[in-house]
């Protein structure tokens, strides 16, 4: 599955140990755009076709947390 339109984003931060600084990331809600196999090359191109072929019509994915936040900084030094 794949698709560009972020419907859901949520921050997730973890830190592993006491030693390790906190890894953050988003866990996203990607709504289904094209879906494609590998195995038999059978590929559905648009929301139509992947609803009439009964797939989901979003899916999760993890994102980079610098591609959702704005740090504030715009590099206009």
């Amino acid at each position: 599955m794949e698709g560009e339109e972020v419907q859901d984003a949520e921050l997730y931060v973890e830190r592993l140990s006491e030693e390790d600084s906190e890894a953050p990331w988003m866990n996203l809600t990607v709504g289904s755009e094209h879906f494609s196999c590998t195995t038999c090359h059978l590929v559905l191109d648009g929301y139509e076709l992947l609803q009439e072929a009964g797939l989901p019509s979003d899916f999760a994915d993890i994102g980079d947390i610098g591609d959702y936040i704005d740090s504030g900084e715009y590099g206009n030094d």
